[in-house]
């Protein structure tokens, strides 16, 4: 198969199409590479098991999701001397979540809880069906300003938490669009902002200042979308919904000319989007006053100042944007396990 050599590399893994009884085993040489997977006590050894991953390669990190059925995982001894990986794995937990045993201390993880495996310890967990988010992180890049100490089995609860999760989930979002040459400078950003969640200082954290505005710019871009049809949109809105200050917000957009500006543009950004369809036959008015334009006199000037042309000639233009996107790179889930024993190094 021929490579897009634009986008990231990424590599999947399912069971969907394996029988029950070659499914857990599939998986569990997939998984291998970290853990011994095992059978979730009680469960029928021969019963189907679900295991869907998907996996990013990202220069020095591996993002993955993963959506996986009940099981037991275990790092010991054996595997740790055997493998010599020396990387720090962070887990988030969409749903489901995990209990058991980081080198001798008990621990449970919750849905929505972020928590640290250190690669080079021992792990016994017994983990519910659940939706992760897996991070793998090779320790010299996260020791590379200041050392690592006491992460094992380390959850981060609380404004940290979920100052990391939302960043994690804005990336997942955006890998699929991003391109080689973007990988070096997305992975040392994320780098820099779970190493100031991890060891927080006035230091860490000025070095993590942009990916931590990244992160909050992101979370406040997906709910404009999700109620960009909404003609009470607006910043007020968005102080109240997401508990930002006016001037926290305000500066947030400033490099984007501004939060009312970017409403607009994503609004106009929909209805080019629409008038671009070859089926869709409503009068342009009815479109724009769908997402918020209440004076079509207005919203047309709006458009011809955005777009360099009016909204009928986009219309007769008929130009399909969904044929713009290349295909991201594919490769087989052995991709996966090459990159995670190759990291570092």
């Amino acid at each position: 198969m021929a490579l897009d050599s634009e986008k990231l590399p990424v590599s999947r893994f399912s069971t969907r199409e394996l029988p029950g009884t070659d499914s857990f085993e599939a998986w569990r040489q997939s998984i291998g590479v970290m853990f011994e997977a095992q059978i979730f006590p009680g469960s029928e050894p021969s019963a189907d098991f679900h295991a869907e991953v998907e996996a990013y390669h990202l220069g020095d990190l591996v993002f993955g999701t993963a959506v996986l059925d009940a099981q037991r995982l275990c790092r010991g001894a054996r595997r740790i001397h055997a493998d010599q990986l020396d990387h720090v794995l962070l887990q988030v937990y969409r749903s489901g979540g995990q209990r058991g045993d980081f080198a001798g201390t008990p621990f449970c993880v919750e849905p929505g809880e972020l928590f640290v495996l250190d690669l080079t310890r021992s792990f016994d967990t017994l983990a519910s069906r659940a939706h992760i988010t897996n991070l793998v992180v090779p320790r010299e890049c996260l020791e590379s300003r200041r050392p690592l100490r006491d992460i094992h089995g380390r959850i981060l609860r609380g404004g940290l938490g979920s100052l990391f999760g939302d960043y994690l989930n804005a990336l997942e979002q955006r890998l699929p669009q991003l391109h080689l040459d973007e990988a070096g400078d997305v992975a040392r950003a994320t780098v820099d902002l779970l190493g100031a969640c991890l060891n927080p200082s006035l230091d860490s954290f000025e070095q993590a200042r942009q990916p931590i505005e990244a992160g909050q710019l992101n979370r406040i871009k997906g709910a404009i979308e999700q109620a960009l049809a909404d003609p009470g949109l607006s910043p007020q809105w968005l102080c109240r919904q997401l508990g930002l200050s006016r001037s926290r917000l305000y500066r947030l957009f400033e490099p984007l000319g501004g939060v009312a500006a970017y409403i607009r543009q994503r609004r106009l950004e929909r209805i080019h989007g629409q008038l671009c369809q070859p089926h869709e036959q409503r009068h342009i008015g009815v479109i724009a006053y769908q997402w918020g334009f209440a004076d079509e006199a207005h919203f047309s000037r709006a458009f011809r100042h955005h777009f360099g042309y009016s909204p009928s000639e986009a219309r007769e233009l008929r130009w399909a944007s969904s044929g713009r996107g290349t295909r991201a790179t594919q490769v087989d889930a052995a991709g996966y396990e090459q990159w995670i024993r190759q990291l570092g190094s």
